[in-house]
């Protein structure tokens, strides 16, 4: 039993149906699951502050690496709660300065990827 491919099925519970909007204009259909909300810190000492960052997960085999989230592209998925469509732009990471990384040390199972806090 490969111990990947049932995270990549964990990886799947709970995870909501959502859209991968391209800067170009194109949409792929995703799942996505909310890995964390939290603000990155910015600058270090010299430059104390924080941007708020939503980190989400998505099963890679869902995207080919050419469509692996980049600058300008935007999340967009229907809100369970209120009905409403909810858009977040992507962004880098404070730390790594990607837009998306593996979610794994194995590559190819799942990717996490950043977007803004605040909606468009």
């Amino acid at each position: 039993m490969n111990p990947y491919d049932t995270l990549k099925q964990i990886g799947e519970f709970n995870a909501i149906a959502a859209t991968l909007i391209k800067s170009d204009g194109a949409t792929i259909a995703i799942r996505i699951k909310a890995e964390s909300a939290e603000s990155a810190t910015v600058g270090g000492t010299a430059a104390p502050g924080a941007i708020p960052v939503r980190t989400w997960s998505t099963n890679s085999d869902a995207l080919t690496s050419s469509q692996f989230p980049a600058a300008g592209d935007a999340l967009e998925y229907q809100d369970e709660v209120s009905g409403e469509k909810v858009r977040f732009k992507t962004t880098r990471d404070a730390t790594t300065g990607r837009f998306w990384n593996w979610r794994y040390q194995r590559r190819g199972t799942r990717i996490v990827f950043y977007t803004k806090y605040n909606q468009d």
